[in-house]
């Protein structure tokens, strides 16, 4: 997703979805309804913003919440590995479990170029994907509402793993890599952005205030996400 940032307000990047233990199923805080951008910058007062998913049926969820609930957000279905030439460039970029969908650096160093080109000098891009260094065999995240099991293959990037998140009423599983630091690293700079750096997942407020901090003692001990942010 790219936008324009001037005259937004700061809030939290992402809704993490939890499981709720006194209802037994998935949850957030605060519920996203679906198709929403998991970076609401529309919401946030952004002048533009513009999101690409590869998935037609996701896009047409994304479309369906902007004409009941109107942000001025542009949707597209699309390729990020072949993303077109924009008609202009934005202030900032988040990619949610993208660049893990590259098969071999190649891919995943063009996804980047085609980002870095649509940014401004100076714009930020944002990338939230599993951590590179997640340890597979601690405790279930099941109660936080989604399961990373390995798959057993491995390919140039990184080990293949499944994730699944445990909607009510069906499950969804995908299946992605698990870059390691240095692919990560290695193709965002090779794009031509800088001060590459990792951030660590954090609990909001809100989420210790409604669950406490044993609930996510777990969570935080073996952060199973992390964020990767840059500079074009």
């Amino acid at each position: 997703m790219l936008g324009d940032r001037r005259g937004t307000r700061p809030t939290p990047l992402c809704h993490l979805p939890v499981r709720r233990p006194d209802k037994g199923k998935a949850d957030s805080l605060p519920r996203p309804r679906p198709g929403e951008p998991l970076l609401p910058e529309g919401r946030r007062g952004a002048t533009d913003v513009f999101g690409v998913d590869i998935s037609a049926e996701m896009i047409a969820a994304a479309r369906e919440f902007e004409q009941r609930d109107p942000l001025g957000v542009r949707y597209e279905v699309g390729d990020v590995a072949e993303l077109r030439s924009l008609e202009r460039r934005f202030d900032a970029a988040l990619g949610v479990q993208c660049l893990n969908y590259a098969a071999d650096m190649a891919e995943m160093e063009r996804m980047c170029r085609n980002i870095h080109r649509s940014l401004v000098p100076g714009g930020e891009f944002f990338v939230f994907a599993q951590k590179p260094d997640y340890r597979f065999d601690c405790p279930s995240l099941d109660k936080y509402g989604f399961l990373c099991e390995p798959t057993g293959e491995e390919i140039e990037t990184g080990p293949r793993v499944r994730v699944t998140a445990l909607l009510d009423p069906r499950p969804i599983s995908i299946v992605c890599a698990v870059p390691r630091r240095e692919v990560y690293e290695g193709c965002l700079r090779a794009a031509g952005f800088s001060d590459v750096k990792w951030v660590p997942l954090q609990v909001s407020e809100a989420g210790i205030h409604e669950y406490g901090e044993v609930f996510w003692a777990d969570l935080l001990a073996h952060p199973p996400l992390e964020m990767l942010r840059c500079r074009a």
